[in-house]
């Protein structure tokens, strides 16, 4: 069991142990409902994150939790890794490419409940790394009022706010996506056979289309010649299982698919919370690209989002394809933070590495660079404006 601390009238506890873990699930989901988080703060994906991800790299346990009124008020899922002699705390998330950030009950306390599941945090180790925090995030607001810790450049994560958008009709008004190119291509497939737009929320279908859909997604890989991250990696497949393996109930899981005369043409993997449906990955059977089958089946989840009052995240990683139908670009952040004396060396270097990294890099720029830095301002509209040209470009074709 955890060591209690008490701050009144907050109560804070650490769980180190899988089954005080466990006993967590109820109080969590309410949490996450009532808080309105992402994913990444759900119970079931930080328990699919520590046993497929944290617990086989010999992480320990280090999840904060804090209490109001005997209520679960703030949770902070973390586990701590030892290295070179230093113990580093990272977030329970898979692989460390998910969002990072606290989950929080909503109020005007809710920076507090951070600030103080910081303070425990700092006696729990050297160094905390947390990767891709969001500009609009708790954590964010948070690691504003830290001195100096070492980041990474930003990168931008797209994605779809419809806010203002009531109906779709208006957003497409607005999008470099041609939805008329789309349709034409969806009339097309109906006429191969029997076509069918499912969103699965059945588990013996939904751990079909994973394995289907990790096929495809595999196959496609090795004919690009594309190096596999997290795709192709034996124990993200065993922490999608994992997940799928507990839908409808407890599972933030949610598949689309595309099925022709019975047989699945193209699938999507995504995750659901309050507000955000979260895209992962998406596939299809190559005999179909012609049609576009890709774009249709998004448009029809997007649909199905925007009919759920949920926005769509693209998440991580530019494309042409991603921003097409994007109409919000935001920044996110990697952070490291010395906690201690010993955590300082490992943050210096990484700070030290970074800054080597940025010189060489406008080294071989210039005066190049100069001028870049003069434009930046205009340089990310400037920058999607060409990318919604080449993608609408691409869809015309």
């Amino acid at each position: 069991m955890g060591t209690a601390f008490t701050h009144a009238p907050v109560v804070t506890h650490l769980v180190t142990t899988l089954d005080e873990f466990s006993r967590l699930q109820p109080e969590w989901n309410d949490l996450h409902q009532r808080s309105g988080g992402r994913v990444a703060t759900g119970f079931a994906w930080a328990m699919a994150a520590w046993l497929h991800d944290a617990a086989p790299a010999h992480g320990e346990l280090r999840i904060i939790t804090l209490r109001q009124d005997g209520i679960l008020a703030c949770i902070w899922p973390l586990a701590r890794y030892r290295a070179r002699g230093a113990a580093k705390l990272r977030q329970l998330c898979w692989d460390r490419t998910d969002y990072c950030d606290i989950l929080a009950a909503s109020g005007p306390s809710a920076l507090d409940l951070a600030r103080t599941a910081w303070q425990v945090a700092k006696g729990l180790g050297d160094l905390i790394e947390l990767r891709y925090v969001r500009r609009d995030t708790l954590l964010d607001q948070l690691l504003q009022t830290i001195p100096n810790p070492a980041t990474s450049d930003s990168i931008q994560t797209y994605a779809i706010s419809f806010a203002g958008h009531p109906t779709l009709d208006s957003f497409y008004e607005n999008a470099a996506v041609s939805i008329g190119e789309i349709g034409r291509k969806f009339r097309r497939l109906q006429r191969l056979g029997a076509l069918e737009f499912r969103p699965v929320d059945d588990r013996s279908e939904g751990l079909r289309l994973l394995e289907w859909a990790w096929d495809q997604k595999i196959q496609w890989m090795r004919e690009k010649n594309l190096s596999a991250t997290s795709m192709g990696n034996p124990q993200y497949h065993a922490f999608l299982r994992h997940l799928a393996d507990q839908i409808p109930a407890n599972s933030p899981l949610q598949f689309f698919s595309f099925y022709l005369d019975g047989t699945p043409i193209a699938a999507m993997v995504t995750a659901t919370s309050e507000r955000v449906l979260d895209f992962f990955i998406i596939t299809n059977n190559p005999k179909f690209n012609k049609y576009s089958i890709g774009n249709v089946l998004q448009a029809h989840s997007i649909a199905w989002a925007h009919a759920r009052g949920l926005d769509f995240d693209f998440r991580w990683g530019g494309s042409p394809q991603k921003l097409a139908w994007s109409n919000e670009i935001t920044d996110i952040t990697t952070y490291q933070v010395a906690l201690t004396l010993r955590g300082a060396a490992p943050v210096a270097r990484e700070g030290l590495r970074l800054a080597a990294v940025r010189l060489r890099s406008r080294y071989r720029r210039g005066a190049g660079w100069v001028v870049g830095r003069l434009l930046k301002p205009w340089m990310l509209p400037l920058k999607a404006w060409a990318l919604r040209q080449a993608a609408r470009s691409s869809a015309d074709a």
